[in-house]
């Protein structure tokens, strides 16, 4: 009785990994949209700029370990991805009265894999969406030298 009880969150922590996947990307990227956000925010005073930059080069660099870890994640999801798909499509019609062609044994191994493509391709969205908040963020970084050009230009005209 004990080990269907611990077999049964198991089980339900399979399942809705794929929801966790979802929801704890889906927070994260806001948390860096609003990040980003308030960081350009505090362009408009030039007072600043020296700290908004250190924010900016703190902020890449975890986005930058960010990024590089959840490669490593997709990585291994990719492999046991092909593990898996390959399994399944060598298992497809075993033990049963039907046999089936190359493209119906595709078809199977990729229902039965599907959870783990969602998860592949969850993991890959989250990398590509780091992968363009280090741009948005190099890009801000440049901005901080023309902001002090404008003002010092600014300043110059008056």
């Amino acid at each position: 009785m004990s080990n269907s009880q611990n077999s049964e969150p198991q089980a339900q922590k399979t399942t809705n990994s794929s929801e966790d996947y979802v929801e704890r990307f889906s927070a994260e990227r806001s948390t860096w949209s609003d990040s980003i956000v308030n960081i350009g925010k505090r362009f408009r005073e030039v007072e600043n700029l020296a700290e908004v930059q250190v924010d900016l080069y703190s902020r890449r660099q975890e986005a930058l370990e960010y990024q590089y870890k959840l490669i490593g994640v997709h990585t291994k999801l990719k492999n046991l991805y092909s593990v898996e798909w390959k399994k399944a499509y060598d298992n497809a019609g075993q033990n049963e009265d039907i046999r089936y062609n190359d493209k119906e044994k595709a078809k199977i191994a990729e229902g039965l894999v599907a959870n783990l493509k969602f998860k592949l391709d969850s993991v890959s969205n989250q990398v590509e969406f780091f992968r363009e908040t280090i741009k948005t963020i190099d890009n801000m970084v440049f901005g901080v030298k023309h902001r002090i050009d404008i003002e010092n230009f600014k300043v110059g005209t008056r």
